[in-house]
């Protein structure tokens, strides 16, 4: 697993990114964004750049707090 570090404080950061601070990392061809144990445990993105997986990450971060409420 190749881990991608990025700026927590950039300008197009998501909120949900800079609140969990999940793991993102490279995985193949793909970009992924995990916060949890694993894909199915958790929240999950994944895009073929950072800026498309995390707002995948993004997306479902706020589909999982819909469903939770």
């Amino acid at each position: 697993m190749n881990v991608i570090e990025i700026d927590m404080n950039g300008e197009r950061i998501p909120p949900s990114i800079k609140d969990l601070q999940p793991l993102i990392f490279k995985d193949g061809d793909s970009v992924c964004v995990m916060q949890g144990e694993s894909p199915m445990d958790g929240i999950f993105g994944c895009g073929k750049t950072v800026e498309e997986a995390m707002d995948d990450f993004q997306r479902n971060y706020e589909k999982e707090k819909e469903n939770s409420v």
